[in-house]
């Protein structure tokens, strides 16, 4: 990791150690990058429970074999589908087109917003309102 590998990934495996320490439950909120944090936090000793929160994006895609890399390393695995097919959005289009996957911990806030009640589509209604908000249409 220090010669080639990402620092955050460091980083997040340390927090993760340290959370697991004190017996304070973690889950990993995001793809890939969460996944090799997780096997960093494994490889240093710990056994102890690990779930990582994702998107149905990075659970559906193949090369990525979520469910292997999981199963690897004793991780639990939440997977939230979003629904970005039901809306046509230039926020959610590069998600259907397979060009984006996950996204600043976009699987752990989808798990927190299904646990607390909140329905998918209040979930793209919201993205919709803060992307337009934001976003500046340029052609004008």
């Amino acid at each position: 990791v220090r010669h080639v590998g990402d620092p955050v990934l460091a980083a997040v495996a340390g927090m993760t150690i340290g959370a697991t320490t004190t017996d304070t439950s973690v889950t990993l909120a995001g793809g890939t990058q969460l996944v090799a944090a997780a096997a960093l936090a494994r490889h240093a000793g710990v056994d102890t429970a690990l779930s990582v929160a994702t998107t149905s994006f990075i659970a559906d895609d193949e090369t990525v074999r979520m469910n292997e890399l999981a199963n690897d390393l004793s991780l639990d695995v939440t997977v939230t589908d979003p629904g970005f097919h039901h809306r046509n959005h230039s926020a959610m289009n590069p998600y259907i087109a397979g060009e984006a996957k996950e996204g600043v911990g976009m699987g752990g806030a989808l798990a927190l917003a299904d646990r607390a009640g909140i329905s998918m589509a209040d979930v793209r209604e919201q993205v919709v309102a803060v992307y337009d908000r934001l976003v500046v249409d340029e052609s004008l």
